[in-house]
């Protein structure tokens, strides 16, 4: 029912846009598709030749680049939305009950946790987290009404708050070549964000249904994780 109630919302996205949109925007379409033993996956970060998948059920895994889990954290949460890589911790975004946890990258056993309020509905929180390392902030991405952008420094004191115009959703992000990129659900598509100023440049549309996390690998393809059908899409 969810996979059904997912695609007519991507239609309507779609059909609401002008034609000459609609064919404007490139499609891109996965060249390789593998199957996770993982229920729920929500959001996906790579390093080291690893991936790290969090599920809406509370649980970080690691696996390797087929989807093999190599190992999950013991430590429970509620609600994992987000996951990024900060220098020697994976950093996962608990979305109803507003934490940030931290877990060492080796072992998965959580370090800290950290109280990070906003103000909105329990499942209208974080959806997308991203680490800039150059700038050393946490950019987290909030899902809808409206996308929003939370700017944290590594203490976790929040620097700026930024509204993201033009876009349904957000449902993931990842940062790599300099480039931000945005990755929406409803409309099933990513884009590229200007750094700078906060709007949205590129579109493109993906070949499929329910996108929620999206990470970049050494070869600089996607992979992106589509929770619906519980499956990582290589492009």
């Amino acid at each position: 029912m969810t996979l059904y109630f997912n695609l007519l919302v991507m239609i309507a996205c779609l059909l609401s846009r002008p034609v000459s949109e609609r064919d404007a925007v490139p499609v891109i379409r996965h060249h390789s598709k593998t199957s996770l033993s993982i229920s729920e996956p929500s959001d996906i970060a790579f390093d080291n030749n690893q991936y790290f998948i969090v599920s809406d059920r509370g649980t970080v895994y690691k696996t390797d680049l087929n989807g093999k889990v190599l190992a999950k954290s013991v430590y429970q949460g509620v609600d994992y939305e987000s996951v990024c890589v900060a220098g020697s911790s994976v950093v996962v975004v608990d979305e109803r009950v507003r934490m940030v946890h931290y877990f060492d990258k080796q072992t998965l056993e959580r370090t800290r946790s950290i109280s990070v309020p906003y103000n909105a509905a329990a499942n209208r929180g974080v959806e997308a987290l991203v680490y800039m390392p150059d700038q050393k902030l946490f950019y987290l991405f909030t899902e809808k009404d409206p996308s929003s952008c939370l700017i944290f420094d590594e203490h976790w004191q929040q620097q700026d708050q930024v509204i993201i115009d033009g876009i349904s959703d957000i449902s993931g992000a990842c940062y790599h070549n300099n480039t931000l990129w945005i990755l929406s659900d409803e409309e099933s598509a990513v884009f590229t964000l200007d750094r700078t100023n906060y709007k949205l440049e590129k579109k493109y549309r993906l070949n499929l249904i329910n996108p929620e996390g999206i990470c970049v690998g050494n070869t600089g393809l996607f992979t992106i994780c589509s929770d619906d059908m519980q499956t990582l899409f290589n492009y």
